[in-house]
């Protein structure tokens, strides 16, 4: 039986195992994707799904006011995600930052529609593990870089360089990829 949005919100929020049931079906696998593409570890990825899922469900107050359920959902993995980052300082204390200001108006002018979904995650996961995460947070999640400041605890000039260090590799490796 396919299920409104707004019957999930409703059944989840009066705790009912089938909503849950149906919102888990819904969003596994687009939550599993978020979460493998900032953990790139298969096994931390599912046990981030699964610990993401369980908060989401031993909370039901949360559906009370939810008015876009996808949008909603994302967030919530999302913010877990950055959650566990910003417990684990080190990620972000060890990085080793260049200057690369001379870069700065380098262009991402890369057609990603002429790669396929899983040569644009060889790409990302082809970064360092920072890299990754603030290339994920900025471009790909739309954080701002107050909110990404926040979370590395980065000065916005450091984050701009490891974006830019990310684009670039990114943009070379799909190249690589391109010329074979």
């Amino acid at each position: 039986m396919k299920y409104t949005q707004e019957d999930i919100i409703k059944g989840c929020f009066r705790e009912e195992r089938e909503y849950q049931k149906a919102l888990y079906e819904t969003y596994s696998s687009k939550m599993f994707a978020i979460c493998l593409r900032y953990l790139s570890n298969r096994e931390d990825a599912e046990d981030m799904l699964q610990d993401t899922f369980i908060k989401i469900f031993s909370a039901p107050k949360y559906f009370e006011n939810i008015s876009n359920l996808d949008a909603w959902i994302r967030k919530v993995f999302v913010n877990n995600i950055l959650t566990h980052f910003k417990s684990k300082k080190k990620i972000f204390a060890s990085y080793e930052v260049e200057n690369i200001a001379e870069q700065e108006d380098f262009v991402f002018d890369v057609d990603t529609e002429k790669f396929t979904t899983k040569e644009l995650l060889q790409a990302l996961f082809s970064l360092k593990k920072e890299e990754r995460i603030i290339f994920n947070m900025l471009e790909l999640e739309d954080l701002s870089y107050k909110e990404v400041e926040s979370i590395t605890k980065r000065n916005a000039s450091t984050i701009r360089s490891i974006n830019m260090r990310a684009k670039i590799k990114m943009k070379n490796f799909l190249n690589q990829i391109k010329k074979q």
